[in-house]
């Protein structure tokens, strides 16, 4: 029966860890982050008095979200107001509203 010596042993061990570990980390890396695109399509500079729907463009690398779920709000209610149903903005007063 052949023997084996202790460093060919380690040697031989070491060597598969080392190409087996290449990928370890990537096992428990987080999923990655992709990059995400918001565009507003609707009117930026509605009247006084008026409520717009708000229409939102969402893509992910480059592929368009059907139906993305978005809640919106608005830096100042006293100008620029996001209606009950959350789907349209009021516009409510002159001024500068994000």
């Amino acid at each position: 029966m052949p023997r084996v010596s202790l460093a060919a042993l380690v040697a031989a061990s070491s060597a598969l860890a080392a190409s087996g570990a290449c990928r370890w980390p990537d096992a428990f890396a987080a999923p990655g982050l992709e990059p995400v695109v918001l565009t507003y399509l609707g009117d930026s500079t509605p009247a006084r008095g008026t409520t717009i729907p708000t229409v939102i463009g969402v893509s992910v690398n480059g592929v368009p979200v059907a139906n993305p779920r978005l809640a919106l709000s608005s830096s100042d209610t006293t100008i620029l107001a996001v209606t009950a149903g959350g789907d349209s903005l009021a516009a409510r007063a002159l001024g500068r509203a994000t």
